[in-house]
């Protein structure tokens, strides 16, 4: 395994453990880059991908969870799973 594979394998377990993810100085891989290599690895399925998109970019009460907008993230932004259930609480109360 290379150092940019190990990099990979390192941020996922980090996605699943709620932590932020690692940005190595050599390292210009962006967080859709990232998701985008889960999904195609079938480590993570399309649903993943868009609910993750969403608990950084939505709006709750003119509140956004997240001060990166995802398309400006870099690997060492990082978003916890804290953020992905509140995401899924507030679509629970919204939606009823």
């Amino acid at each position: 395994m290379n150092d940019l594979e190990e990099h990979f394998a390192r941020n996922f377990d980090y996605l699943l453990k709620g932590k932020p993810l690692e940005a190595l100085g050599n390292s210009d891989a962006t967080l859709t880059q990232f998701l985008q290599f889960y999904r195609h690895m079938g480590i993570i399925d399309f649903f993943f991908e868009h609910f993750y998109r969403l608990s950084i970019q939505e709006d709750h009460k003119g509140r956004w969870l997240c001060k990166v907008r995802a398309h400006e993230m870099k690997d060492g932004d990082g978003i916890t799973s804290g953020l992905i259930k509140r995401v899924a609480e507030l679509k629970k109360i919204v939606t009823g």
